[in-house]
């Protein structure tokens, strides 16, 4: 099928097809600052046509689902955590500045090489549209926080990445798994970090038209001597998994501050409160998909109808 059919087949006359041509970027971006980074809020048409792209074109490219837990349904960080957990040494780190780190070239060379295997498209007109389509989801030629197609472009992107990793791990008797920036390498036996930062360094840079950079002070061995505390996840002695008691400290400590004490909120959020109340947002919903359990206890403790206004990101707070 052509895109345009597709597209009419999906909106059933909701939506037309010329606003996938006439709709101007720049109407429809704001930017914004988070935690020292450059972020976008877009409208409810640009959001749209790119969920309508990540459904039909980018979540139907090929990527490493047996490594790759970040973007996804039905899996979470406990996916991405629990290959590792009766390992004795871990290794973690992530990727600087990753979704703008992602240029417009990787994202296009990756669609042509691939495109060609989502069986109900025509891949002669999906050539046809990809300058748009590029258009559509990048800015400044780089992949931007805040879109919604980012998410299921960055996990295409990294295939050949994620291989190549996967097999240095398995060349080494290590499990790897990632969770979007996020690279965790484990093994029974102790861990050289130098030498792995090296050979992980080479595998992200082996395409120099995009070049990566790991984060030096995320990285990290991570051993049973402590507290094993990955992504917000606590991993015990005897490998179970919960909610980090660091993570649940902070959670419960903002809130009541919100609740109580919005200038104390935001001083011990070290940032504006608009960006702190997103923050707290991302971490509630984060803790929901890991242990609903313990987000019950917080509607108990707080009331619903804050829990419940975090969690969908509303900032009437």
């Amino acid at each position: 099928m052509k895109l345009e059919e597709v597209f009419n087949f999906y909106f059933n006359g909701k939506e037309s097809f010329e606003q996938f041509y006439t709709l101007s970027l720049n109407d429809h971006i704001k930017e914004f600052n988070f935690n020292n980074k450059k972020c976008y809020s877009i409208s409810d048409e640009l959001k749209t046509i790119q969920l309508f792209l990540s459904k039909f074109i980018f979540e139907n490219i090929e990527f490493r689902k047996d490594l790759v837990y970040s973007y996804r349904k039905g899996v979470n960080v406990v996916d991405c955590i629990s290959p590792h957990r009766f390992n004795n040494y871990i290794y973690k780190t992530d990727i600087e500045n990753f979704f703008p780190s992602i240029g417009y070239d990787l994202i296009k060379n990756k669609i042509i090489e691939k495109v060609k295997d989502i069986s109900f498209l025509d891949t002669n007109d999906v050539m046809v549209h990809l300058s748009r389509i590029l258009e559509l989801v990048t800015i400044d030629k780089k992949l931007p926080i805040g879109f919604s197609s980012s998410p299921a472009i960055s996990n295409f992107v990294m295939y050949d990445i994620d291989c190549k990793i996967d097999c240095f791990a398995k060349n080494n008797d290590l499990i790897y798994t990632r969770y979007a920036d996020d690279i965790i390498l484990s093994g029974k036996n102790n861990l050289d970090k130098n030498s792995i930062n090296q050979e992980i360094n080479n595998i992200l840079n082996y395409n120099q038209d995009n070049v990566f950079h790991l984060n030096d002070k995320k990285t990290k061995i991570i051993t049973k001597k402590f507290e094993r505390n990955i992504l917000g996840i606590s991993i015990s002695p005897v490998g179970t998994l919960s909610i980090s008691r660091q993570l649940k400290k902070e959670i419960e400590v903002k809130i009541f501050f919100l609740i109580n004490n919005k200038d104390k909120f935001v001083k011990f959020s070290e940032m504006d409160e608009m960006s702190a109340i997103f923050s707290l947002a991302g971490k509630l919903s984060y803790a929901l998909g890991v242990d609903p359990v313990y987000i019950n206890k917080l509607r108990r403790k707080y009331g619903n109808s804050i829990i419940n206004k975090l969690i969908k990101n509303k900032g009437d707070l």
